[in-house]
């Protein structure tokens, strides 16, 4: 499951471009696991933050760019064997006029 909540932080120039500034924070969770390979399998998410932000142009009705980075502590349990991983990930997409 991912959650996203965005929020509206007001107008920035970018670029010579008035646009909206959006704020973006990002929240997973794994859930339960359905793999009958896995049975019995879990991954405990012990701490995750993440920030981002969007730019939208009004004018054009869509997003000119995206920044987030996200941060994730997990416990990933097997049967009898544990594996602690930390996940970074840093997500950078611009928008491009070309074809």
């Amino acid at each position: 499951n991912v959650e996203t909540k965005y929020s509206y932080q007001g107008e920035e120039k970018v670029e010579g471009n008035v646009l909206d500034k959006i704020g973006v924070m990002i929240k997973m969770d794994f859930g339960k696991i359905e793999n009958p390979v896995l049975a019995g399998a879990t991954v405990k998410v012990k701490k995750q933050d993440s920030k981002g932000t969007m730019y939208f142009d009004n004018t054009r009705g869509r997003m000119t760019e995206t920044h987030i980075d996200q941060n994730m502590e997990m416990e990933i349990t097997v049967g009898d064997n544990t594996i602690n991983q930390l996940l970074k990930m840093k997500i950078d997409v611009k928008v491009s006029d070309a074809k």
